[in-house]
């Protein structure tokens, strides 16, 4: 017991400091990672939303397939640029989404943009497929809340 006692007090406190600063490497290390991963992910999903504005816009010619491996080629190249791994399918993953948002985002846009043409400030009614009427503030209140 007496042995034990005096290694301890000998060097119980390095080894006490050794766990520590051992545990303190791990965490550091362990959240480092974590922070990286958040990074990368949201840079990623900027990254590719970016790049389905850019192909949408510089490509109008292309279509299906040739756009979505066009917006695959070009996003791998710029996260490969910032040394950002990806898979393909978390690519193709994330690139569907940024042209869901996209497609979103422009048929409300639209929708709404075609009542106000079609209305052109004129009274107006609608009729639903019952044949009840509709008021001009409820279908202007539908496209604001859709818009």
């Amino acid at each position: 017991m007496d042995i034990i006692k005096e290694w301890l007090s000998n060097y119980g406190g390095e080894v006490l400091l050794g766990v520590i600063t051992a545990v303190v490497t791990f965490l550091g290390t362990a959240i480092k990672k974590i922070l990286k991963q958040w990074a990368d992910s949201k840079e990623k999903r900027q990254i590719v939303k970016d790049v389905v504005k850019a192909v949408e816009q510089m490509y109008k010619n292309l279509h299906g397939t040739d756009k979505l491996k066009k917006a695959m080629k070009t996003a791998s190249d710029m996260l490969s640029e910032k040394g950002i791994t990806i898979t393909e399918l978390e690519l193709m993953t994330l690139i569907e989404a940024a042209v869901s948002d996209f497609n979103d985002a422009f048929n409300k846009t639209s929708w709404k943009q075609g009542i106000e043409d079609a209305t052109d400030g004129d009274e107006y009614t609608a009729k639903t497929e019952e044949g009840d009427t509709v008021e001009e503030d409820t279908v202007s209140d539908t496209a604001e809340a859709v818009g």
